[in-house]
């Protein structure tokens, strides 16, 4: 145990019953933000842990105010904490995989990352999703996404049915749609009626809602400009007596014509995994990264994967 005798600084103990219990990230993050100037590099930043033993963390109170008495860098991340660290939580699943590797999105196939930003279509096939006459499906959805020069942007849409619905802003990537409001206002078959489609003016899919979801599942990402992330953990799912054989693919560099290279696979037979990544995976900025799924099951397979991610200001 290290002793400060500084009153500005805080200790906060949390016992720890093995190695693996501390946060993949943290050492790494705290690093690069004290690299960055995140961080005051005046405070003092001990992490320490072995088997049964006290992890102690010492931060500056005026640096970082009010930090969790839990002592979880991650819980700190997901309050908002930090100024310059983010993170997000890609999950999605495909519940028709073959013999053809397939990417784990609800619309199943391969996934078009777009070249150019374009606007956006959104329609369901259920005039009943539909924000105008407010009937029993979904009212309206939030697309997230980046733009044309990979900046994060937000839009709202209020649905019209099988009507599309154009968004005001053009999308490079869009990675998360989910439904506001609906017209039934329960936990079973509520939010979307129909299953939902976002695809460009010309055509191309980019997410989907299938139906009673209310938010897309597609394990697929980009980081965004003057941003890198870290990938930091991965869950997956095969099917009662399937097998499915997952690939975790990132571009080696930032332009669509440069290749995934597979970065991480795991072979699953009808079970579920969870699993940290003893070092984290780093995905620089404007990079793309997403799971596939192959089985050797011509039927197809019913399958998840998601990998959780630590996006730092560059």
């Amino acid at each position: 145990m290290v002793e400060n005798n500084n009153n500005s600084k805080k200790k906060f103990e949390k016992k720890n019953n093995s190695l693996a219990i501390l946060l993949s990230g943290i050492i790494i993050a705290m690093s690069l933000l004290v690299s960055s100037g995140g961080i005051d590099t005046t405070a003092s930043y001990l992490v320490g842990a072995s088997n049964n033993a006290t992890v102690i963390v010492e931060i500056d109170n005026e640096t970082v105010p009010n930090v969790n008495v839990l002592n979880d860098f991650e819980l700190d991340i997901a309050q908002g904490r930090f100024s310059n660290i983010a993170s997000n939580f890609k999950f999605g699943r495909n519940t028709d995989i073959g013999v053809n590797e397939e990417v784990i999105w609800d619309l199943g196939g391969d996934y078009t990352f777009l070249n150019t930003a374009e606007r956006l279509n959104i329609s369901s096939n259920n005039i009943l999703d539909n924000g105008y006459l407010q009937l029993d499906g979904a009212w309206d959805l939030v697309i997230y996404g980046l733009d044309e020069n990979y900046t994060e942007i937000i839009e709202y849409i209020v649905l019209n049915g099988t009507t599309p619905v154009t968004t005001t802003q053009s999308f490079l990537r869009t990675y998360r749609a989910h439904i506001l409001k609906s017209g039934l206002a329960t936990a079973i078959d509520n939010a979307n009626e129909g299953d939902i489609l976002i695809e460009t003016f010309s055509g191309i899919d980019q997410a989907g809602i299938l139906q009673h979801n209310g938010q897309t599942l597609m394990a697929a990402f980009t980081t965004p400009a003057n941003k890198t992330g870290y990938i930091t953990g991965v869950s997956a799912f095969a099917g009662e007596g399937k097998s499915i054989f997952l690939k975790g693919k990132v571009r080696n560099c930032n332009t669509n014509n440069c290749s995934f290279s597979v970065k991480y696979t795991l072979d699953l037979y009808q079970n579920n995994f969870f699993g940290d990544l003893v070092v984290p995976l780093r995905v620089p900025e404007k990079t793309d990264m997403v799971f596939t799924g192959q089985s050797s099951s011509p039927a197809g397979v019913d399958s998840a994967a998601a990998f959780g991610i630590i996006i730092i200001d560059n």
